[in-house]
């Protein structure tokens, strides 16, 4: 009997948590990431990407700095359901990126190189300004 009564309380529980299906805001987008900058994408060189830093709103990078983003590892670990395509990141366009340093397979930190948090989705274009 307390069984029956301990499942059936469990299961009002579970149906009465909402589920989230809504798109993170800003603040719980970025929450995650040990880095946060804005910056301009100047092109690609080899397998990473080459941004400008423009702002640090997080993180020890230094503004105005060139770092380079790994997209490829990104593009690799990506839920092919959630995200079919990859992630492109265009030459010129500036955008609000969640990083944190790369690592190579012996667990050594890449200089000035670094990965996306949140992998495909760890990166958003901002509208040009006046839009």
């Amino acid at each position: 009997m307390r069984t029956k009564l301990h499942l059936l309380l469990l299961a009002a529980g579970l149906l009465a948590i909402p589920s989230y299906a809504g798109e993170l805001n800003l603040f719980e987008w970025s929450a995650v990431a040990p880095i946060v900058v804005q910056g301009e994408i100047l092109g690609e060189e080899g397998k990473y990407v080459a941004l400008h830093v423009n702002h640090v709103l997080r993180g020890d990078v230094l503004p105005e700095s060139r770092i380079l983003i790994d997209r490829r590892k990104a593009n690799r670990h990506r839920s092919r359901n959630a995200s079919p395509k990859g992630l492109k990141l265009h030459a010129g366009t500036v955008y609000l990126v969640l990083l944190e340093p790369s690592e190579n397979k012996k667990g050594e930190t890449k200089a000035r190189v670094f990965s996306l948090v949140r992998g495909v989705q760890g990166a958003r274009p901002l509208p040009p300004e006046g839009a």
